[in-house]
């Protein structure tokens, strides 16, 4: 799933937050990377999948949800990596402008964010809701993070009606002179 965006994961350890982690396939990759990982995921049943599966990993599970992530969110410990897989598509566009705030807020300066959007038919059954590339980029654009991949990819599963946009965004880190100035007064 991650192949297109492997060179812009950080490669040495950072703190990680991966958001919708389901049972943990993209935690324990990450974490066998070296990094600590925060995994988020509102199923019980997942977390504890995911708990047994990957014991041997330095992945913290918490439960909790997008928009507010307000467990994570009260530990004021910024990530420099965000990742979601599947997840943005699950949120209405009001909760997509309010996830993408604390989003922003949980990412450290130079922090980048990764999303894995499904693009196609909305299944009624599913409570997915429409969600662009188009308008991720905008919405992350609005809140000061700037788009540095985007690509699509074919459904693994062989639906031709659906794909999968891979974007990265990353947050701007302070300026040197910004730093000197700080520095100064």
């Amino acid at each position: 799933m991650h192949r297109q965006v492997l060179h812009l994961i950080p490669a040495e350890p950072v703190r990680v937050l991966d958001i919708g982690a389901g049972t943990g396939r993209d935690a324990a990759a990450l974490s066998a990377r070296g990094h600590t990982v925060v995994a988020v995921e509102p199923s019980e049943e997942f977390r504890a999948i995911g708990r047994q599966a990957h014991a041997g990993h330095n992945i913290r599970w918490v439960d909790d949800r997008l928009p507010e992530l307000s467990t994570v969110a009260g530990q004021h410990q910024p990530f420099r990596l965000v990742m979601l897989t599947a997840v943005w598509m699950f949120l209405h566009e009001e909760e997509r402008h309010h996830a993408m705030s604390c989003i922003h807020g949980l990412l450290d300066e130079g922090g980048r964010l990764g999303m894995v959007l499904r693009t196609g038919p909305v299944p009624a059954e599913r409570g997915m809701f429409p969600a662009s590339a188009a308008e991720t980029v905008s919405l992350a654009a609005t809140r000061g993070l700037s788009l540095i991949h985007e690509s699509t990819q074919a459904d693994s599963l062989g639906r031709t009606d659906v794909m999968w946009s891979n974007l990265f965004f990353e947050k701007p880190a302070p300026s040197r002179e910004a730093c000197s100035a700080s520095l100064r007064t």
